[in-house]
């Protein structure tokens, strides 16, 4: 088995740069934190939130509104 020094890119395929991962990871969070921010926007515009919704809901709704616009 060859040994492989540290930061081999060529001869290890098993090696995953990291910054790739974070790069992607945070385009991925700015659009959902984007799309969140948006669905809460037009919700209190549109008198969608009341003071009955609990938070659960209101986090079920923002999910699932928000990766509706992410993924359109």
């Amino acid at each position: 088995m060859e040994s492989y020094k540290k930061g081999d890119i060529q001869k290890n395929r098993h090696y995953k740069p990291i910054y790739v991962s974070n790069f992607t990871r945070d385009i991925r969070n700015g659009a959902a934190k984007e799309a969140a921010s948006a669905v809460v926007v037009s919700w209190a515009r549109d008198s969608l939130l009341t003071a009955n919704d609990t938070a659960k809901q209101i986090v079920d709704r923002i999910v699932s509104e928000a990766a509706a616009r992410i993924y359109s």
